[in-house]
């Protein structure tokens, strides 16, 4: 999956749209409409290599109703494991991932994730 196709789909599923429309800026912006706020970006956060940007994917993963009822935190965790060789997935070093290994085990959790 490239990674531009990896930053639409964890933007989208964090609640940013596309609005497109003509005007002097360019022809589209994100929009995202959370906790109240109104946010626009021109492109989507760089969640592949941004440790804070791809923290706030986490955090819907544990306060969204629907990820919640699918038990998504567990799951996403275990996938953290898979990239941490001889260690239990349960281990504090889960915390040593990479942004984009995050990025990824966001999209295989939440079953978006396309192979090459």
């Amino acid at each position: 999956m490239s990674p531009e196709a990896q930053r639409v789909a964890i933007a989208e599923a964090c609640g940013w749209t596309i609005w497109s429309f003509t005007g002097t800026h360019g022809d589209e912006v994100w929009w995202s409409h959370a906790n109240g706020v109104s946010k626009l970006r021109d492109n989507p956060p760089d969640y592949l290599s941004d440790l804070n940007a791809i923290h706030e994917v986490e955090k819907v993963l544990r306060t969204n109703p629907d990820y919640m009822r699918l038990h998504a935190w567990n799951v996403y965790c275990q996938h953290l494991g898979f990239y941490l060789t001889d260690r239990n997935v349960y281990d504090n070093n889960c915390i040593h991932t990479t942004a984009a290994q995050r990025a990824e085990a966001f999209l295989r959790t939440i079953g978006k994730w396309v192979e090459s």
